[in-house]
């Protein structure tokens, strides 16, 4: 930065209005992944959490085993995590104001 340069603020003072912010979603030039999941499992770390998404492709009822093909893991930072969640919860909840209650896995008698 030039001597004569000042540093912007990363935020507008409070009594200034922020201008909209513009978001520009690009599909990259190897194409977007898509994927299906019945299955996810979260880790976390003091760092991040991931999440793994899979597919359950086998249930074997014989010996109570299931088999899941993993698709992808998704890490991101715990602020992200948070701001995930709440749109999840918002989601979750337009969904059922206009369909009624989402019935939770063990309410289905799946195998």
């Amino acid at each position: 930065m030039a001597k004569d340069e000042e540093a912007l603020p990363l935020v507008p003072p409070p009594n200034v209005e922020a201008p909209p912010r513009k978001l520009i979603t690009e599909e990259p030039p190897s194409g977007t992944q898509y994927f299906h999941t019945d299955y996810a499992t979260i880790h976390w770390s003091v760092f991040d959490l991931k999440i793994r998404f899979g597919e359950l492709v086998k249930f074997d009822a014989a010996t109570n085993t299931s088999t899941v093909w993993e698709k992808a893991v998704a890490s991101m930072a715990w602020g992200h995590a948070k701001v995930l969640a709440g749109q999840l919860a918002d989601a979750v909840s337009r969904y059922e104001k206009a369909n009624g209650p989402i019935k939770s896995l063990s309410d289905l008698n799946l195998p």
